[in-house]
């Protein structure tokens, strides 16, 4: 009778392999029909982490192959950390019996029972996601505890995926082998902000700017939730915003429109103008994922310094910030010099700002600007672009006191950026022609003896008449 016999470590390989495909049983998994093959020890292995953005719900879990499928954009530049559990073996039954319940909370809870690799290149590695989202990494076979660090701040992540354990080899259900190529696809929360100012109109000091954010709504991953959302701006001192007005604070997600007080709140302090997502609101977010936020803030401008105003906000989700970038806004003036046909300067001239559409332009309450002793008439508050190239009408709207306007009056003139010194127009008015009074011993003179006579000889005629008709009665 022939007699087989089998190593000991066969036999344990062999023991190991039903434990796992158990360990899947009990996950509800579907064994396959033939017995799994033996763990190669031998065999090389090697983790490769996918990295993605979550997009609306979570999918299925991964099988370890490199053909699951996966949505969202790749995410580059992401750090993790791949630690060795050195307490479990896989060539061991108690470790697959441990990992039917073990999750990597509990490892990170209890480093004494489950200690890491702590050996750089040998049980421990820091790896970088490439461009694809995607960095491959060969280990030793064994269980790992992969967590995501740190990602550069332009990928936007807010909410990290969450610590998991890989196990290497991992059993594939439909053929009962190993997979000792193990890819995984962690997804984190990632959101995105734009600042705008609202586009150039004519308009001066005293006038309406909305600062409009275009926010990415974040998506939570698995075993996440969204659990803050704050939008904070820092307006910039020349602004001022109206904390009373309920309407200066407007918020959308996709289509529906949010309600101040119900689904978000504002408040403002100092300069700072914080709005805060309620439950209500961010219910709002996890319905209407991969939509995106706008929220539009009214402000007034009440001075313009060196002329550029400029705004940025920070998004806060779950106590992780991103800052949008800056948007500005620009005001500025010009100066014109008002002077007599000699070149001395006029007092008293007044100017008006015309629109586009023929309104007179309003800079701070005030639409007329009047000339002062040295003739200067300062236009300062207009709002114009970052290059000084935006145009205004000019209008002379009366001349001083004994003067005439002149055969011009209204110039279409670019408004500089900031304070401006420079004279962009001198305007001349003629002096009103002398009254023409009569010359002593001229003409008009003689003229006026000559009436005189005529009256003088009028009543002396007058005179005779009257003592004939008197010597006649009597």
């Amino acid at each position: 009778m022939a007699t087989t016999t089998k190593s000991l470590s066969a036999r344990i390989v062999a023991g190991f392999g039903a434990v796992a495909l158990a360990t899947l049983a009990a996950f509800g998994a579907v064994l396959p029909a033939s017995a799994a093959a033996n763990i190669d020890p031998a065999a090389p292995a090697a983790i490769t982490i996918h990295k993605h953005e979550q997009t609306g719900a979570a999918g299925a879990p991964g099988t370890g192959a490199s053909t699951d499928p996966v949505a969202g954009d790749p995410i580059s530049g992401v750090d993790y950390s791949i630690r060795r559990v050195t307490s479990l073996d896989v060539a061991q039954n108690s470790t697959w019996t441990t990992l039917r319940t073990l999750k990597a909370p509990a490892v990170i809870a209890a480093p004494a029972t489950y200690p890491l690799g702590a050996t750089a290149g040998v049980n421990a590695w820091t790896v970088t996601t490439g461009a694809d989202g995607s960095v491959r990494q060969v280990v030793p076979q064994g269980v790992y505890l992969v967590e995501e660090l740190d990602a550069p701040a332009a990928a936007g992540i807010v909410i990290k995926s969450q610590p998991f354990l890989v196990v290497v080899p991992q059993p594939v259900e439909a053929t009962g082998a190993w997979n000792y190529d193990v890819h995984v696809f962690p997804k984190s929360t990632v959101s995105d902000v734009t600042n705008r100012a609202e586009a150039f109109e004519q308009e001066g000091l005293g006038s309406n700017v909305t600062w409009t954010l275009d926010i990415g709504v974040p998506v939570a991953t698995a075993g996440t939730t969204v659990d803050s959302f704050v939008i904070t701006e820092t307006l910039d001192d020349r602004l001022a915003h109206t904390i009373g007005d309920t309407g200066a604070v407007r918020i959308t997600v996709g289509s529906t429109t949010l309600v101040r007080g119900t689904d978000f709140s504002v408040t403002l302090t100092g300069q700072a103008l914080r709005i805060e997502f309620t439950a209500a609101g961010r219910a709002v977010l996890a319905a209407n994922p991969d939509q995106r936020v706008a929220v539009a803030i009214d402000t007034t401008v009440q001075s313009f310094g060196a002329g550029t105003i400029g705004n940025s906000a920070t998004i806060t989700i779950n106590g992780a910030s991103i800052t949008s970038n800056t948007a500005s806004v620009y005001f500025g003036g010009i100066e014109l010099q008002k002077n007599d046909d000699n070149g001395a300067p006029l007092q008293g001239a007044i100017f008006e700002v015309v629109d586009a559409s023929g309104e007179v332009v309003a800079i701070g309450g005030r639409t007329e600007f009047t000339s002062d002793v040295n003739g200067v008439v300062a236009i300062a508050g207009l709002r114009t672009d970052a290059n000084g190239a935006q145009t205004y009408l000019i209008r002379e709207k009366s001349a001083p006191a004994g003067y005439v306007l002149g055969a011009t009056t209204e110039w279409t003139l670019a408004i500089p950026v900031g304070v401006n010194a420079a004279v962009e127009a001198v305007v001349v008015n003629d002096q009103v022609p002398a009254y023409a009074l009569p010359i002593t011993g001229g003409a008009g003179q003689a003229a006026f003896m000559i009436g005189g006579a005529g009256l003088l000889l009028g009543a002396l005629g007058f005179m005779l008449v009257r003592r004939r008709k008197a010597a006649e009665q009597g």
